[in-house]
């Protein structure tokens, strides 16, 4: 089975796809978009996962996203058969949309859909404290969940 790791980068709510990125601690927000051109011939033929936990107490949530139906229903995949760190990681959804979006098949080990209190401390404000570095990049960004 080929494997690739996706990143989705977002700015204003348009997303491209990278290949072979992995982080221990990530949200994604207000992702949609086109896909990275040298990606679209592979999109049947590669299993392609929202996250995978690449050491113990990883974390990704993603937030009124875009999922697009060539991600996995089970949306999540182990690191590795020898190390699969699925007892703490932190994989959440919050408000997602699209034909990816169904959260009721995702793993067991994943945390799924979370309430908009708890989604919230996850937002680029909380997350990162966004409003005192993120302005002077001219990078737009949500102050809180819609």
């Amino acid at each position: 089975m080929a494997y690739l790791d996706y990143n989705v980068h977002s700015l204003q709510g348009h997303a491209t796809f990278a290949k072979f990125f992995t982080a221990k601690s990530i949200a994604f927000e207000n992702t949609a978009g086109a896909i990275d051109i040298e990606l679209k011939p592979y999109l049947q033929t590669v299993k392609t996962y929202l996250a995978r936990p690449w050491k113990p107490f990883s974390t990704a949530v993603f937030l009124n996203n875009y999922i697009d139906g060539f991600v996995r229903r089970d949306g999540y995949r182990i690191w590795s058969n020898d190390q699969p760190n699925i007892k703490t990681p932190y994989f959440a959804e919050f408000g997602n949309t699209g034909p990816g979006a169904n959260a009721t098949a995702r793993v067991k080990w994943a945390k799924g859909l979370i309430s908009k209190r708890a989604a919230s401390i996850f937002t680029a404000e909380r997350f990162i404290h966004a409003s005192t570095w993120l302005p002077a990049t001219g990078i737009p960004y949500d102050h809180g969940l819609h």
